[in-house]
């Protein structure tokens, strides 16, 4: 997904002149990339000279971790002396938003969603290569609409994915929401409990939408799921979960 992503966002550089053609086009990217955003920068290399040939499209490294530690993709951005034509990255919503205000060229993100770097007023230079938060959540909706659900729950992730997700939901759905709780990524498990029961006694709903990070790569994930067996809940109730429930690298279901 990464790759045809990647490919998609270099591609559009060339295509619709995010960048002005010169000789030299140097892409940066401020974290270190992965086997598959390799692969694609190759792939993109290809496919874009077969399209102008005219220009030699480079690619720098300025931050290897700017992807979890914005203050290493912050320090590269401002102290770096490279002559970037393009940013690609950070991956994620909360990191390019920190990262906005210091940004005066064209930059790309490949996964960030955030409904707040819509705004072209505080993110002039931002582009993304997938839908925004609001779309995600009107297929969520229409899923509901489809079985014709009229009420649901929200359980957000306190963070800017999460909170962007769940606005978006909301914002969309037509029905009646019951209860609507964001809870922090540290949470313990103990606190998770807590909100599962505290939403089940609430409503009479059994729609629960979790709208929730990847960056939930603690035990968030983990001790979402356990409790939600625990409790009985996933013979009770409908949990629907974003694409991020498959990136969540400890979760693990027997």
């Amino acid at each position: 997904m990464y790759s045809l992503q990647l490919l998609l966002s270099l591609l559009l550089l060339s295509v619709v002149g995010l960048v002005d053609a010169g000789p030299v086009v140097n892409l940066c990217f401020i974290y270190f990339p992965d086997a598959s955003s390799t692969d694609a920068a190759l792939h993109a290399y290809f496919s874009i000279s077969t399209r102008q040939s005219d220009v030699d499209f480079q690619f720098s490294l300025l931050a290897s971790n700017g992807n979890e530690q914005p203050i290493d993709a912050f320090r590269a951005l401002i102290t770096s002396t490279v002559d970037c034509d393009v940013y690609i990255g950070p991956r994620t919503s909360g990191y390019s938003i920190v990262l906005g205000p210091i940004v005066t060229i064209p930059w790309v993100s490949d996964t960030a969603s955030s409904l707040t770097l819509s705004d072209k007023t505080n993110f002039p230079w931002f582009s993304r290569m997938i839908p925004n938060d609001v779309v995600g959540a009107r297929g969520i909706v229409a899923f509901l609409e489809h079985y014709n659900y009229t009420t649901a729950n929200v359980i957000c992730s306190d963070e800017v994915y999460g909170r962007s997700l769940k606005g978006g939901f909301e914002g969309s759905f037509e029905g009646v929401i019951d209860t609507s709780v964001c809870i922090s990524l540290a949470a313990s498990r103990d606190e998770i409990a807590a909100t599962l029961r505290s939403v089940r006694a609430s409503s009479t709903s059994r729609i629960i939408f979790v709208a929730t990070s990847v960056a939930a790569r603690s035990t968030y994930w983990k001790s979402m799921v356990d409790e939600i067996n625990a409790q009985g809940m996933d013979k009770t109730h409908i949990f629907i979960f974003p694409d991020a429930f498959c990136q969540a690298n400890t979760l693990y279901l027997d």
